[in-house]
């Protein structure tokens, strides 16, 4: 899945990034139709790690490494990898850190109905809940959404998460590769998107070394916070 997207991520994404933006925040009226966060303010030295993907055997190792930092980070759970790893989905949320929906089965929405996308959404919050957790955090699976996506989300009250920093770990391509993107992109407010897991292709194994470098690099520049801390400013 990711191979596929991979070919993708070159001007023209980027380019579609910034109209989406554009128009989903500014010319769309976004008490309509509700708004999608590429990144935190510019003004404070905060940025948020997410992780998308989650469960896996990886996200007790990051966690971790996120306590060795003394950072918190924000995860993007998929419902249908929740059982069986219910301590670990608990053990996130003890340490400080946030949980986001991503949706239950990882399915792209830009050309699903409606009562699909809700049903998504929907099925995962009720394992969060059985596990006493809530979250108004969602983030679309390979950030593709469209305009019925938009509306069930603004139905249940859903801050929708994107990113401004892509690691592109999901090419396997090494340690550096992913952390060089990092740290050439990151700034003021910035959103970084890594995967502790990778759906359709299995463990990330370079993820533990990614994360041990992004934050030995960035600790003393910026705070490590949780999206809901990051775009509350």
């Amino acid at each position: 899945m990711y191979r596929d997207i991979d070919k993708k991520i070159k001007l023209k994404t980027i380019i579609l990034y910034f109209f989406m933006e554009l128009l989903l925040n500014y010319l769309l009226l976004p008490e309509k139709l509700g708004k999608i966060y590429f990144h935190g303010p510019r003004k404070n030295k905060k940025i948020a790690i997410t992780f998308d993907d989650s469960l896996s055997e990886e996200t007790l190792k990051v966690l971790k490494i996120l306590k060795k930092y003394k950072a918190k980070a924000t995860f993007f759970i998929e419902g249908k990898r929740i059982l069986g790893k219910e301590n670990i989905l608990r053990g996130i949320v003890k340490q400080g850190n946030e949980i986001g929906n991503h949706t239950f089965n990882h399915k792209r929405l830009i050309f699903k109905n409606r009562k699909f996308i809700k049903s998504e959404i929907i099925r995962t919050d009720k394992l969060f809940e059985k596990n006493k957790i809530k979250t108004n955090l969602f983030r679309p699976p390979c950030y593709s959404l469209g305009l019925n996506c938009l509306r069930v989300c603004k139905d249940l009250k859903k801050k929708i998460i994107f990113s401004d920093v892509i690691s592109q770990d999901w090419k396997l391509k090494g340690v550096d590769y992913s952390v060089n993107i990092v740290l050439s992109k990151v700034k003021k407010g910035s959103i970084i998107n890594l995967h502790d897991y990778l759906e359709g292709i299995g463990r990330n194994k370079d993820i533990l070394e990614i994360l041990e470098k992004i934050l030995e690099k960035l600790q003393g520049n910026y705070k490590f916070v949780t999206i809901s801390n990051l775009i509350k400013d």
